[in-house]
This record gives C-alpha cells, sequence and structure tokens, in this order.
C-alpha cells in the first residue's frame, strides 16, 4: 500500500501577499536575500497564524525558501525593478498584481493593514467560520486581507449581537426594526415573514479595529441589505448619516 501522501501546501492568501508586499517595499532600496532577517521573520509570522488554524502542510510550509521565493514573485510588478531591465518570477499567486495595484504606490496604508494584521496575529485571534465568497468579501472589504473581514463579519453575523441590538433598537422604537439609512421596515413590507429581519453593521472601520476590542451596541446598526451593500461598496466607508444624506428618495418613517 502506497503511503499516504502529505497534505498540500495552501496557496497564498489576499493577506499573506499584503504581509509580503510590505516587508519587500519596506526593505526598498535594499533587496532582500534569503539570509535576510526580514525574511526569516516573515517565514515564522506566517507559520505562526498557519498553526493558530490548525492547518497542517509540509514542512516547506511557509519556510525560508519558500517566503523568499515569493519575494521575487512581486518583482514582477515591480515598475522600478523591470525598468532597471531586470525581470521578477514569473510565476505567482495571482492575487499579487491586485494586492500590488491596490498597494503598490501606497506603502503608508500597505504599512497600516500590515500592523493590524500582525496585530491580529500575535494576538491569536480566533474568528467563527463565515463564508469566504464574492458575496462576503467584495468591493472595499476585501483590500484589508481576509483576517480583519472575518473579524469584521464575525462582529456583524454574531446572533446574539444581533438579538441584543434588535431588542435594545425594539425598546426604543415601539416594538419596531427597520432599517437606520432609508427607514426601510421589512415586517410592513413582507408581513409576517418580514418581522424581525434586517441587517447588522459595525460601523468601527477595519483599519480602527483592534484585537482586544470588546464589542459595544454602539458600534452596531441596524439596516437594509441594499444599504449595507451601499456603505461597503468602497473606500472611505461612509457613515449611515452621510449615506442617507445622498439618497435621491426621501426617508419615509
Amino acid at each position: 500500500m502506497a503511503p499516504p501522501k502529505e497534505p498540500r501546501n495552501p496557496d497564498w492568501s489576499e493577506d499573506e501577499i499584503i504581509l509580503a508586499l510590505d516587508a519587500y517595499l519596506s526593505a526598498k532600496p535594499k533587496d532582500l536575500q534569503k539570509a535576510s532577517p526580514e525574511v526569516a521573520e516573515l517565514s515564522a509570522l506566517l507559520r505562526q497564524r498557519f498553526r493558530q488554524m490548525g492547518i497542517q502542510g509540509q514542512d516547506t510550509l511557509r519556510n525560508i525558501a519558500g517566503v523568499y521565493m515569493k519575494l521575487q514573485n512581486l518583482k514582477a510588478h515591480d515598475p522600478d525593478y523591470l525598468a532597471r531591465g531586470k525581470r521578477g518570477l514569473a510565476a505567482g499567486n495571482r492575487l499579487e498584481q491586485r494586492v500590488w495595484e491596490q498597494f503598490g504606490t501606497h506603502p503608508a496604508e500597505l504599512h497600516a493593514h500590515s500592523h493590524q494584521l500582525r496585530a491580529f496575529i500575535a494576538a491569536k485571534v480566533q474568528v467563527g467560520d463565515v463564508e469566504d465568497d464574492v458575496q462576503v468579501i467584495d468591493g472595499a472589504l476585501a483590500s484589508e486581507g481576509r483576517l480583519l473581514v472575518r473579524v469584521h463579519k464575525t462582529y456583524e453575523r454574531s446572533k446574539s449581537n444581533r438579538n441584543r441590538k434588535i431588542q435594545q433598537f425594539q425598546a426604543q422604537h415601539e416594538g419596531r426594526v427597520f432599517c437606520e439609512c432609508c427607514g426601510f421596515d421589512f415586517e410592513r413590507t413582507y408581513g409576517e415573514r418580514g418581522h424581525g429581519f434586517i441587517e447588522c453593521h459595525h460601523a468601527v472601520p477595519l483599519s480602527r479595529l483592534a484585537p482586544t476590542q470588546k464589542l459595544s451596541l454602539r458600534d452596531l446598526r441596524l439596516l437594509c441589505a441594499n444599504c449595507h451593500r451601499m456603505i461597503h461598496i468602497a473606500q472611505p466607508w461612509l457613515s449611515i448619516e452621510t449615506l442617507a444624506a445622498g439618497m435621491k428618495l426621501p426617508r419615509s418613517r
């Protein structure tokens, strides 16, 4: 009987590429080498995160050689490197170009996101299962890293958080639940089927989330799906009040 195959190493994620690109740009004009301490540090950080998530891979999982190769992949998108008539490794994760386009000319913003990701990893933050598809991770949310998006969505989708917020809201509005932006009331439109139906929005931007942050009901706002998506569709996020002020239709209550 053939021995069982070792688990395949996961593809590089958006979080990891954000961290790698920050290391790459922060080192410039120095060209990181395999023996550079920054490469070893990034390798240790990524391997720590996989252990936290309980993900098994081969012994080569994000080892120093693999991290160094990823940094060489990034050179293929670096205009300064290409201007010198050089070429980076062509093969690589398809997210590389998207992350470079998002952050390559905004190193301060990149470093802020990288710093925050590092803080969450260091704090061993674990999040609940959140569906990871384009319906959840889209628009401006995706540009901030999957770990932070999952933390944000965990806050928004927690049943206990949602129920507590709705109960608080009903106590303040004669038992009604409606969108705090446009005033849409699902029960008034759909009858009993819409009773208590609403989405929760965590109003604290991802850039201000902290690993040790405790949820306050003041941070949660109740929105219909349309208003919720409009707030998240682009950076910077709009406040509910700003979105409501720009609506074409009058709000009704």
